[in-house]
């Protein structure tokens, strides 16, 4: 079969995903029928490995991920990395202290696990994970008494950042600051977090990467998502798709926007540009 694209990248939340953090059974059918297709269908998410929803089991052709916002390029056929870039660990604990002195409530993913403070594991509705992402809160996050100190002691390369805020002039205060800081590259995918990387990681970057491996050119390459840090692999795809849900920078760099992610956004978009010739 002659398709238009033979890579998908599509974002987790927001996008594949519904907002109760479910997969349809008409983006699950889509995803399988593109991968039957032949196309590589590549979750694109600021989430780390370990963080992937079970949801993905219902689409085994999937074999390539781009997790933490590019930094970590995953194959799942061998389990091997096929891409790291990481923040140094004096870097990361420097954001992790501004992050932290500004009232962000953070977790940490290294060298593929994601770390969170032990009072945040104890009581994590009080500390801002929503009910529909408990359980994979608690089934992929190591709880550590102190994250600064623990970074610090670790001494090892930081896949990424992520802080939550209560108070949004604080998060506006601290996103402002590190923003200025070509160390490293900010982005978020709610308007109440900040997620930091280092500067090479986008999931642009990812997604460049991994469609040269695979020898697709760039007009080859489908991307959708709704966040911010959905802004790199939008503008360098072939095609950029938004959802209806997205943030309106995300739908205003897109070619196209989809319906929304309650409504099979992904799967009409799959079944429109993808398999519509």
């Amino acid at each position: 079969m002659n398709l238009p694209y033979r890579l998908l990248a599509v974002d987790l939340d927001g996008t594949m995903l519904s907002s109760r953090n479910t997969l349809s059974e008409g983006n699950c059918r889509a995803l399988n029928r593109a991968c039957a297709a032949g196309v590589f269908v590549v979750p694109t998410t600021g989430r780390l490995y370990a963080g992937l929803p079970k949801e993905l089991e219902r689409i085994p052709g999937i074999r390539y991920c781009i997790c933490s916002n590019g930094a970590v390029l995953y194959d799942k056929q061998t389990h091997t990395v096929l891409q790291r870039l990481c923040m140094p660990a004096q870097a990361a604990a420097d954001a992790l202290s501004l992050l932290v002195s500004h009232g962000g409530c953070a977790d940490v993913y290294l060298d593929g696990h994601a770390y969170t403070s032990a009072e945040r594991y104890r009581n994590p509705l009080a500390h801002h994970v929503q009910p529909e992402h408990l359980e994979t809160f608690l089934r992929s996050r190591t709880p550590v008494e102190d994250l600064l100190t623990f970074v610090r002691e670790k001494d090892q390369p930081v896949e990424k950042l992520f802080s939550i805020f209560e108070d949004s002039a604080e998060r506006q205060r601290c996103w402002d600051i590190l923003t200025k800081d070509p160390r490293f590259m900010v982005t978020t995918s709610h308007r109440s977090v900040i997620e930091v990387n280092d500067r090479r990681a986008t999931k642009g970057e990812g997604l460049r990467v991994l469609s040269a491996l695979l020898h697709i050119p760039q007009a080859a390459v489908m991307a959708a998502g709704d966040g911010l840090n959905d802004l790199s692999m939008i503008e360098w795809a072939g095609l950029g798709v938004a959802m209806e849900n997205a943030e309106p920078a995300v739908k205003m760099q897109a070619d196209v926007i989809t319906a929304p992610c309650d409504e099979d956004g992904l799967a009409k978009a799959i079944d429109r540009w993808i398999f519509s010739n």
